[in-house]
């Protein structure tokens, strides 16, 4: 009876940790997410089969298309039986293909399944955006089927609306990966089926300013148009005005009847130009105070920002990175009413308070290191003599991934703007306080040592005796990083110890090999009467890089990262005098 009672409990233990796996650890995201777009798919064929289809404006779509095929291109003059043409001419595009792939609109039911199919890769690639951001637990996909609103929209009322949610999450997705040119193109495609997507262009703009800079930022809105003006072409050759004032109609009145987020007032308030006008001021004025409180605020502010960008036009204006998550909630905190943030909106997190000066650090009993083991016949090379070393391989590639999905687990801050003469570094960080850590890799890495030479300042400069690290500093730093400015590190006193710092540990956790281009450590070796010459250690996956600080330090800054996302885990070398 205990024999059961004893399988029994750890069959139920290992049932409750492969849960929390499933819901919390990122290697499983995949797994969870598969589950629900599966799940989700067969809940979206059943409500085709079962719920029956409403029609509002599949009709008009339809009438308009083919008044649009018969050669009717004077943009005021297509209507239908829920009224005239307002939508741009992507729109009129898309349902040209719809009305001859469902003859003419007649096969709701085709017409229904290809919207649900729009719907899974909508889910898809929301599905993805979450995963990029990094800072969304697993679970998060869970909530994403249960909109009623969204099946609604997509399967039983097949809204125009859907295509320019898919190729709107699909920019989003595309400016997490850093594919800003493809990211545009997709955005223009969005816009092209709605005019209400021209509420992301100032979070877009954001995003690309602080990324490629002015020059690139004025490029882009120039694609953009081009791509409206090729799309609408047919019309514009026609009558240009027609088509823009009913496309692009900035002062149009929408009927109340179909309002779904201010159905609390009532409808004279709703048509009110008074009303119109408070929303306008509203939302210019939140978008002004997440220009200056929010999205520059890493930069040092909104001044800085048009500062750097309007003195130097091909280059980015920003100084900290434009991260996944920071490209996810840049662009969807600024819609409230777009019915696609239903799908953010169950992600949000809140955002981690401003950072101090210093690296916020916490006790190490809140977080526990991945495991390290202990390796053998490790080479240390030297890159230059009595300054820089480098231990190729010092962590195993499965070492190095468990440490990032370490690092992206934990509460990183961005570093604030430089003080007046500190140092200029732009990266994710976080620190924490483990005397047991710092002495595990003192113990792996020691034994891989040479001897050490004494600061210029000791009295025992000269002498042969060996000298290796008392330890390493327990202050273990765990950075997420864009790019540094040139500067000089500072010896630290660990208060745990009493010992000194004197070499600067890095150890790179992805490098060249996971798609890291840019990021490596630049030293400016400096001989008078000499021109500075550089010295670039490779950036490689798993490498334990040492350079020496303190009064002995070499002038050295952090290489733009390109692509990827450089991760690096640090400690100090202490030394006793």
């Amino acid at each position: 009876m205990a024999h059961n009672t004893s399988t029994i409990t750890r069959n139920v233990v290992s049932l409750v940790n492969l849960v929390q796996s499933v819901l919390f650890d990122r290697k499983y995201f995949w797994t969870l997410a598969s589950l629900v777009i599966i799940g989700d798919a067969l809940v979206t064929e059943l409500i085709i089969k079962v719920i029956p289809y409403t029609e509002i404006d599949w009709e008009t779509y339809m009438v308009q298309t083919q008044l649009y095929v018969k050669g009717q291109h004077d943009y005021s003059q297509i209507s239908g039986p829920t009224g005239p043409l307002v939508y741009p001419a992507g729109h009129v595009r898309i349902h040209e293909f719809l009305y001859h792939f469902t003859d003419a609109g007649r096969d709701v039911r085709l017409a229904q399944h290809i919207y649900g199919t729009l719907y899974i890769f909508t889910l898809i690639a929301t599905c993805a955006i979450y995963r990029k951001a990094g800072n969304v637990p697993n679970w998060v996909v869970m909530l994403l089927p249960l909109s009623k609103r969204l099946h609604s929209i997509f399967v039983l009322r097949l809204f125009n609306d859907c295509w320019a949610v898919f190729f709107m999450t699909l920019a989003v997705l595309t400016f997490q990966l850093e594919l800003d040119d493809t990211a545009i193109l997709l955005y223009s495609g969005a816009l092209s089926v709605k005019m209400s997507i021209l509420l992301y262009l100032p979070g877009i703009l954001v995003i690309t300013f602080k990324r490629k800079g002015i020059a690139s930022t004025f490029r882009y809105l120039l694609t953009i148009t081009a791509i409206q003006a090729l799309l609408a072409s047919p019309f514009l050759a026609k009558d240009p005005w027609s088509y823009l004032k009913g496309a692009f109609d900035l002062g149009r009145v929408f009927l109340y009847k179909w309002t779904v987020n201010w159905r609390f007032v009532d409808e004279p308030t709703f048509l009110s130009p008074t009303f119109s006008l408070s929303l306008l001021i509203g939302h210019l004025s939140v978008l002004v105070a997440f220009g200056f409180f929010k999205w520059c605020a890493p930069d040092g502010g909104i001044w800085k920002v048009l500062d750097r960008g309007l003195r130097r036009p091909l280059s980015p204006a920003g100084l900290a990175p434009t991260t996944p998550d920071y490209t996810l909630f840049g662009l969807e905190d600024q819609i409230p009413d777009c019915y696609e943030t239903e799908f953010a909106a169950m992600a949000k997190k809140k955002a981690a308070p401003t950072p101090d000066s210093k690296t916020a650090s916490v006790p190490t009993t809140s977080v526990v290191f991945p495991e390290l083991s202990l390796k053998e016949e490790l080479e240390c090379r030297t890159i230059l003599e009595d300054q820089i070393l480098v231990i190729d391989e010092f962590l195993s590639p499965a070492e190095c991934k468990a440490f990032s999905r370490f690092i992206d687990s934990l509460p990183l801050e961005l570093t604030p703007p430089k003080k007046r003469g500190e140092a200029e570094r732009v990266n994710y960080r976080f620190s924490v306080t483990s005397l047991d850590f710092a002495q595990k890799l003192h113990k792996l890495l020691t034994p891989h040592l040479p001897s050490f030479p004494y600061p210029t300042s000791s009295k025992k400069i000269n002498t042969d005796e060996l000298r290796y690290p008392h330890s390493f500093n327990s202050n273990i730093r765990v950075y997420k990083y864009g790019a540094g400015h040139p500067h000089y590190d500072d010896s630290v006193k660990d208060p745990l110890t009493g010992a000194k710092s004197e070499w600067t540990l890095l150890i790179y956790l992805t490098g060249a090999e996971d798609g890291v281009e840019g990021g490596e450590t630049i030293f400016y070796k400096e001989v008078k009467g000499q021109p500075r010459e550089e010295v670039v250690p490779p950036l490689t996956r798993g490498t334990a890089l040492l350079h020496r600080h303190g009064q002995e330090c070499m002038l050295h800054e952090g290489s733009l990262v390109k692509s990827g996302t450089k991760y690096v885990l640090r400690s100090d070398l202490m030394f006793m005098r």
